[in-house]
């Protein structure tokens, strides 16, 4: 979790360095739950930017200005008249709680000095900025909470400010031995659950770092811990809230499959070193956190129209598929009416004029059999009138199977372009891909811009034996990796019966290749496809050359007989991202 209470900490001791007894500036409101302000100090212009969405809280200085609206929202208007132009003298966070108090000195309209305090609470969907005076009492926030909303906690102007009961727990830093052991032993879950219920500002995942670093499974239950274990979290425990206490804080950006997973004040021990990047402050972790985070979500947003389209064009054409096998189904019995016509021309001899059925030997079984006739038409005329049924419903049934070939087809490029979104990191990823859909017939095709824009292309990484290993984004990337990028030698690999990328090995015409290489050149296919959640997947891989294009066929689709399978975990995390 980026904003724990320990985060929390290391920003108050880097905003107590550069902020205190600085002078607002400037401030502004550029989204409807975002404050950034403008100090000026000893330590020159700095930017302080607070977020209190209840799915993105944030809280960190930053270098960018962002830009204002037309019209100041009230609660900006709030700021500028209390806090505008004051002096900053204090910055505070109680405990180790998610919560910063900033105390600000200005004048108000008799020019007597008054304080009031900016309250930051970054507790996920319950963040707020509340802006409250020396005597408690709020004066506004950027999400009032009323009566209807919250009966225990109302946060409305008149109202006084008093921390949330929730938040009330033991505080971390400087906790002796005894009263730690006595805490855990009583309490009735596992370890896990024990330190996050207990203590301020931790977080599930420190609470995981430090069952990590102690050797214990974090489902433990605490009541049945060890001396000896006790003792061993209790010092994993303790080196921690020290370095918590001594500000010795090493902010970092921990990373999962080449994405942030984690921004954390203190390594955790859980992500490899290659797997972690750390900053000179704990702002810049933020901001190149969020902003990274901010651009998937960015992403996704921006994507949902063509999520939307390709699912529309998905269940359309599994529906068509349906409909066309069922009509399929129906045209099965074709051959009874073929042999119904044939007897009925043979034992034409035996039929008399008014006759409804005949019944003679099959010539497939041998055993007797029944043939209902029309009374009214001659034995020709009936044998003839099967023949037509016959005639037609093979008609059918061979349009039908072309045609169920082709809707299979537009399913597995449909579902193949769903995997490509799923991909797309940059605005490039997504322009390539609605060009492929409209080169497709999915989409309109776009007017270019004259600006050159830029291009996506396909992952590379280096393997664990220095292989070049290339991951398509979307279909017409893998058409080209398949058949241009790859020769007849190097190894091509795809999940097995699930949509995803093709993946490329550049043999260098070795034959003797690592067992590592197909392993990491698999789970890179497993990574990259619908089966990236699951557990195991298995893979197909053969040699380039085995890969065929039907003609006509979808971009990306392709067809290969002889292939080996390999069953690998979804992951890419030894593999090294060449930009």
């Amino acid at each position: 979790m980026a904003l724990d209470g320990i985060m929390i900490a290391a920003l108050v001791a880097q905003f107590k360095n550069d902020l205190i007894d600085a002078h607002v500036e400037r401030i502004i409101q550029p989204q409807p739950e975002v404050i950034q302000l403008t100090f000026k100090g000893i330590s020159g212009t700095k930017r302080l930017c607070l977020s209190a969405n209840a799915s993105l809280p944030y809280l960190y200085e930053s270098d960018t200005a962002q830009q204002a609206p037309l019209k100041a929202p009230s609660f900006c208007m709030l700021l500028r008249k209390h806090i505008g132009k004051g002096r900053l003298v204090s910055i505070t966070q109680p405990s180790l709680e998610r919560i910063v108090q900033f105390e600000f000195a200005h004048l108000n309209e008799m020019k007597d000095e008054a304080r009031v305090t900016l309250v930051a609470e970054m507790m996920g969907k319950y963040s707020n900025l509340i802006l409250v005076n020396s005597r408690r009492s709020i004066l506004g926030a950027i999400r009032p909470v009323s009566g209807n909303v919250s009966s225990l906690r109302e946060v409305l102007p008149g109202r006084d400010y008093f921390l949330p009961d929730s938040l009330m727990k033991a505080d971390p830093v400087g906790e002796q031995y005894d009263r730690f052991a006595e805490r855990l032993s009583d309490h009735p879950g596992s370890v896990y659950q024990a330190l996050i219920s207990t203590y301020a500002g931790i977080s599930p995942s420190t609470a995981f770092d430090l069952c990590s670093r102690s050797g214990l499974p974090d489902k433990a239950p605490a009541s049945e811990l060890t001396d000896d274990q006790l003792k061993t979290l209790y010092n994993c425990f303790s080196m921690i809230m020290h370095r918590v206490s001594a500000k010795g804080f090493d902010p970092c950006i921990c990373y999962e499959n080449n994405r942030p997973k984690e921004c954390c004040a203190l390594p955790p021990s859980t992500y490899r070193e290659d797997k972690v990047r750390h900053f000179t402050d704990v702002s810049q972790a933020l901001e190149a956190y969020y902003s990274e985070r901010a651009a998937q979500t960015f992403i996704r947003q921006k994507s949902s129209d063509l999520r939307h389209l390709i699912t529309m064009h998905l269940d359309r054409a599994n529906r068509k598929y349906h409909i066309q096998n069922k009509q399929l189904a129906d045209t099965k019995e074709k051959d009874k009416y073929r042999l119904y016509g044939e007897m009925i021309q043979s034992y034409a001899y035996l039929i008399q004029h008014g006759q409804t059925k005949l019944t003679a030997d099959s010539f497939e079984s041998g055993e007797p059999m029944s043939i209902p006739l029309d009374a009214r038409l001659s034995a020709q005329k009936n044998a003839q009138r099967y023949f037509a049924k016959y005639a037609k419903m093979k008609r059918t049934a061979d349009a039908l199977s072309d045609q169920i070939k082709e809707t299979g087809r537009e399913i597995a490029y449909l579902e193949s372009a769903l995997s490509a979104l799923s991909l797309t990191t940059t605005d490039a990823d997504l322009d390539a891909l609605r060009d492929e859909l409209a080169v497709s017939g999915y989409v309109r095709k776009r007017r270019r811009n004259k600006k050159k824009s830029e291009i996506s292309k396909p992952y590379h990484f280096i393997s664990s034996d220095g292989y070049d290993i290339f991951v398509g984004k979307n279909n017409l990337q893998n058409d080209e990796l398949t058949f241009k990028t790859a020769g007849s030698g190097d190894l091509w690999f795809h999940t097995k019966q699930i949509p995803g990328s093709h993946v490329i090995v550049l043999t260098r015409g070795k034959d003797d290749l690592p067992d590592r290489l197909y392993v990491e050149a698999a789970s890179a296919a497993a990574w990259y496809s619908r089966g990236r959640t699951s557990p195991k997947v298995d893979v197909d891989y053969v040699r380039r050359k085995e890969v065929k294009k039907p003609s006509g066929a979808p971009p990306g689709y392709v067809i290969y007989h002889t292939n080996y399978s390999i069953t690998v975990n979804p992951d890419i995390s030894s593999l090294t991202e060449v930009n």
